[in-house]
């Protein structure tokens, strides 16, 4: 088999037509290049590129920090190479193919200035399309003059080297074994054994471009990383002065007075902390910070294995103080427009703003710096860690510090988020007139708000909608003054509260030009309202957005009932078989002859000892009770056709009278409750009632502290906040008085297996209805099971020994009965008595056989309640 060797590159392929296009991109390039970078080259465009310095500011301008470093003032050629290196990895990154690269020698070197232009071209087209502000285009119409000779043979060479297309998609590796049967086959029989040593050295040699291309990605990623670790330095350096200028230029000559307010202060105390808040806290921290990072950045101390994520690790539970800045940035910005109004603070920042210090900044633009070091930190940080190799000292104190730091950065953000939703709803209740409940609650936010037409009661309705209630109220010219919001909410007038409906209580239909509101009332619906927006562009908008939240919360419902459903029956399954465990354990106890017992006399006058058992109807009711909804028939059948063992929880009666005299409005909402069950349900409620005040509460104290101590907004705050402590006392002292109720219970008896039931009262049993009702497949099961367990058992060969059986009272209704079974009586083994009797014990069932038994009965108990 004969083998097809790679053609050189050939002359003929290269034709004057491609030497003429390579002339009119070369052309194309230095005009793109110098409209790029708003320069001019010279004439010999290879000379001008030769020191990469160029390539390196045209990268940086297509995608900034794309190059770590520029060596611009320097001889040495290793540096100047270094400039085309770092433009080559840039290619890399921004998606320019590698079959399109050039070589460092191509260039420095000109070896190939063909290759040169051409991966120029390809990265200009690259650009271009991904929306580059200076587009390259090629003119086909432009004359150029072909070289000749020598010239123009050296240049179609260059261009034979060009690849048009890749070289296909990367194989996989195969091993040594089908590398040389493959080799074998196409080489038709040729023994390889003495090529080894070419192969040998083509391996080496292809090792050495993977060690020296590594090498240059870590020379790469070296540079990158001191670059960002002086930009790190350099940014907190401006950070610290420009607090430092904020708080002696604006914050104290406003607080105490300086020269420019004529010596005095033009703020107040409390001003000063609404519109600066913790500046100055933050100043002294970064100060502190600052420091430590100049003795490991600046000059000489910065080197290769250098940390800075220890560093960051230690302070990044500080940078949560940052979160009151945050939170009060907006009533700063809304502060600081208010004390405007007066003509000596405008004159006063308006001086300030012109000196040179502060370089024409104003205040503004000094308070918002805060806000945005903690994410700018999350953005350093970040690209530190990407130029920083796993098996470096500080990669992994720089992934913990900058997982904490995005941590810090989301938290921020979400209570800004917040913080703005609670404005937004102060702000929508205080447009309200009116008797209506407070429309502050958690998670609570307002999402959109319009006039509408109301067509069946032919009103103008201002209406807003949140994320769980529509809000209604009707607009009147006679209500005091229009009201503007301090964010972007339009100027409005007040509007007078007329209802509120639930989102989850309704559905929205359109009908023509209008919103109609369905109530679901049972089975029903009912129109609540019929809407027709004053803005007609608008109706979708509202049609979608209430859809949307109307639907999120039914699925929400639907998915918490079905979350509560499945919990029900994994507890009650659970339950059951932990009920059946311990009956069979006390039934076992009961069986040895352990369980307590009590005096019962026999006709003839003498007592005997006979333990007392729950009936096995009763355990079985007992079980069902933990059982899911279906199983409530079988219940209530079961608990009223058979006595039970033990009666119900009876209330202290002491407890219960004092109870009484307390707190008669709370006992409306939470009345005592009757036995300890009970008990318990009302103190969940109570709790959780408690965890919603006190979080409301959170959120009022909040806004009261960034308010404005004067203005009708902060009074509604105050009296809603004790409204509220009022309500959470009340809460508290109902809390306490059912949590020191005591209920009487009376004690339960032990179950045992193969002994009388214990006679009950006939008051216990309740009249069953003369039509006969089915006996549940329960009750039968557990009956066979009851005389089962009395045939196991073998009465005393001493008659007189015997205790008789307990007789039921006779009851004129007609009932149940129950199997008998016989007391057990402990003996000991066989002995000969003097007169040559023997005294015999009674045989009993081995351990082993009777857990078979109980284990088989417990599971198929079991399948038949899960049924």
């Amino acid at each position: 088999m004969a083998v097809k060797t790679p053609s050189l590159p050939s002359l003929a392929v290269v034709n004057d037509a491609k030497v003429v296009d390579f002339l009119r991109a070369e052309h194309a390039v230095k005009s793109w290049i110098e409209q790029s970078l708003k320069i001019k080259l010279g004439e010999d465009l290879p000379s001008a590129l030769k020191n990469g310095i160029i390539l390196c500011y045209l990268m940086e301008e297509i995608e900034p920090q794309s190059i770590p470093r520029i060596q611009e003032k320097t001889d040495q050629v290793f540096k100047l190479k270094e400039n085309i290196s770092f433009f080559l990895g840039a290619l890399s990154d921004y998606g320019v193919p590698r079959h399109k690269w050039f070589q460092v020698n191509d260039l420095f070197e000109a070896e190939n200035i063909a290759k040169v232009i051409d991966c120029l071209s390809n990265l200009a087209t690259i650009a271009t399309e991904k929306g580059f502000h200076t587009k390259y285009k090629v003119d086909n119409q432009l004359k150029v003059t072909l070289p000749t000779g020598a010239a123009l043979v050296l240049l179609k060479k260059s261009l034979a080297t060009i690849k048009d297309t890749s070289s296909g998609p990367q194989r996989s590796r195969v091993g040594a074994v089908v590398l040389r049967t493959k080799l074998a086959l196409l080489s038709g029989g040729t023994d390889l054994s003495k090529f080894e040593k070419g192969f040998s050295k083509f391996q080496a040699l292809y090792r050495g471009y993977k060690a020296r291309l590594a090498y240059k990605n870590r020379v790469r990623d070296i540079a990158f990383r001191e670059r960002v670790a002086k930009e790190i330095l350099s940014t907190e350096e401006s950070y610290v002065k420009s607090l430092g200028l904020c708080i002696n230029f604006y914050l104290l000559p406003m607080q105490d007075g300086n020269n420019l307010t004529k010596g005095k202060p033009l703020l107040t105390k409390d001003q000063v902390r609404s519109i600066f808040s913790d500046i100055q806290i933050i100043h002294s921290f970064n100060e502190n910070l600052l420091k430590d990072l100049q003795n490991r950045i600046s000059g000489t101390n910065w080197f290769i294995n250098q940390k800075l994520g220890d560093r960051f690790l230690q302070v990044v539970g500080f940078l949560k103080v940052y979160a009151n800045f945050v939170l009060n940035f907006n009533n700063s910005m809304a502060m600081l427009e208010e004390i405007k109004k007066k003509e000596k603070v405008l004159n006063f920042l308006n001086a300030v703003k012109v000196l040179p210090e502060v370089s024409g900044l104003d205040l503004p633009s000094f308070l918002i710096m805060p806000v945005q070091r903690v994410p700018r930190y999350n953005l350093l940080l970040e690209q530190l860690l990407k130029r920083t190799w796993h098996d470096h000292p500080d990669y992994k104190d720089l992934d913990d510090a900058l997982k904490k730091v995005r941590e810090v950065a989301v938290h921020l953000n979400e209570k800004k988020r917040d913080a703005e939703a609670i404005a937004k709803v102060y702000e929508v209740h205080s447009y309200l007139t009116g008797k209506f409940d407070p429309l502050f609650a958690p998670n609570r936010k307002v999402l959109r708000e319009g006039a509408f037409n109301d067509i069946k009661s032919n009103e103008t309705l201002y209406v807003y909608l949140f994320n769980d209630i529509l809000v209604f109220g009707k607009t009147s010219e006679k209500l005091k003054g229009p009201i503007t919001s301090t964010n972007s909410t339009p100027t409005r007038l007040k509007a007078k509260y007329k209802a509120t409906l639930p989102l989850k209580e309704i559905n929205v239909v359109e009908e023509g030009d209008c919103i109609t509101v369905m109530k679901h009332t049972g089975r029903e619906s009912t129109k609540e309202l019929v809407l027709q927006p004053l803005n007609p562009d608008e109706k979708p908008e509202w049609l979608a957005d209430m859809n949307k939240i109307i639907s999120e919360l039914n699925k929400k419902a639907e998915g918490s009932q079905t979350q509560a459903t499945k919990k029900v029956e994994e507890e009650s399954a659970e339950q059951i078989l932990l009920t059946r465990k311990k009956q069979m354990q006390t039934m076992r106890v009961g069986k040895e002859g352990s369980p307590s017992t009590s005096n019962q006399s026999s006709p003839s006058g003498s007592t005997s000892s006979t333990p007392t058992v729950s009936s096995p109807l009763s355990i079985s009711a007992s079980a069902s009770l933990t059982t899911s909804p279906t199983k409530a028939a079988t219940t209530d059948r079961l608990s009223s056709s058979y006595p039970t063992a033990s009666s119900p929880p009876i209330i202290n009666s002491n407890n219960n009278n004092n109870n009484n005299n307390n707190n008669s409005n709370s006992n409306d909402t939470y009345p005592t409750p009757t036995n300890a069950e009970e008990c318990a349900k009302t103190l969940k409620k109570l709790e959780e009632s408690k965890s919603a005040i006190i979080l409301q509460l959170k959120d009022i104290e909040a806004k009261i502290s960034v308010k404005p101590s004067k203005g009708s907004d902060h009074s509604n705050l105050v009296r809603l906040r004790d409204e509220m402590q009022v309500e959470l006392s009340d809460v508290t002292k109902k809390i306490d008085e059912f949590s020191a109720l005591k209920f009487n219970e009376p004690p339960s008896e032990k179950p045992a297996y193969g002994v009388t039931l214990k006679s009950a009262p006939s008051s216990r049993f309740k009249e069953i209805p003369k039509q006969k009702e089915e006996i549940p497949e329960s009750l039968l099961m557990l009956q066979k099971i009851k005389e089962k367990r009395a045939s196991q058992n073998v009465a005393p060969a001493n008659p007189s020994k015997t205790t008789p059986p307990t007789s039921t009272p006779a009851t004129n209704s007609p009932q149940v009965s129950t199997p008998a079974s016989t007391t057990p009586t402990t003996t000991t083994p066989s002995t000969s008595s003097p007169n040559g009797s023997a005294t015999n014990s009674p045989s009993t069932a081995s351990p082993a056989t009777e857990d078979k038994e109980e284990k088989k009965r417990s599971k198929s108990f079991l399948s038949f309640l899960k049924k």
